[in-house]
C-alpha cells in the first residue's frame, strides 16, 4: 500500500503545494469580499449622506419644484442605487467548507487523497466565490454610475427653477 502511495505521489507533486495555495484562495476571497462590502456601505453612507443634504440645503435656501422631472429622474437614481448596494448583502454569500462535511466526508482518507478532493472542493469553491466578488465589484460600480448621473439630474433641477 505505502509503495502504490509512493508511485502515485511522485506522479502527482504539485498536490503538496497546490494544497497550500488552495487553503490561501479561501482567505483572499474572504478578505476581497469584506473589502468590497466595507466599500459599498461607505458608498451607501455617503450617496445618502451628499444626496440627502444636498437636497435639505436646495430646499431651505430655494423656493423649489419638487415635482420636476428631473428631481423625479434623480430619486429614482438615487433609490436605484441604494437598493443595489443592499442587494449585495442580501444575494449570494461565500462558499466555504464546513467542519461538519470535512468530517463525514474526508475522515477515512488518507493525507494525500485528502489534499487532493480539498484542492477540487476550493477550486469550485473559488469559482464561485470569485463570481460573486466580481459580482459586487460590478454593482459598486454601477452605484457609481447612478450617483454621478443623479447629481446631474439634481443640477438640472437645480437650474431649472
Amino acid at each position: 500500500m505505502d509503495k502504490k502511495k509512493n508511485v502515485i505521489e511522485e506522479q502527482y507533486p504539485y498536490i503538496k503545494p497546490a494544497y497550500e495555495i488552495a487553503l490561501k484562495s479561501y482567505d483572499w476571497c474572504i478578505n476581497r469580499s469584506n473589502a468590497i462590502d466595507g466599500g459599498i456601505d461607505k458608498l451607501l453612507g455617503w450617496i445618502s449622506s451628499v444626496t440627502l443634504a444636498l437636497i435639505a440645503f436646495i430646499s431651505t435656501h430655494y423656493t423649489v419644484n419638487f415635482s420636476s422631472k428631473w428631481f423625479y429622474c434623480s430619486m429614482i437614481l438615487f433609490v436605484g442605487a441604494i437598493i443595489s448596494g443592499l442587494a449585495t448583502k442580501a444575494v449570494g454569500s461565500l462558499k466555504l467548507l464546513h467542519p461538519k462535511i470535512l468530517h463525514e466526508e474526508f475522515y477515512s482518507l488518507d493525507e494525500f487523497q485528502f489534499k487532493t478532493d480539498i484542492l477540487i472542493r476550493a477550486g469550485e469553491a473559488f469559482t464561485n466565490n470569485q463570481f460573486l466578488v466580481n459580482w459586487k465589484v460590478w454593482i459598486s460600480i454601477l452605484m457609481i454610475i447612478c450617483f454621478i448621473t443623479e447629481m446631474f439630474f439634481l443640477l438640472k433641477w437645480f437650474i431649472s427653477f
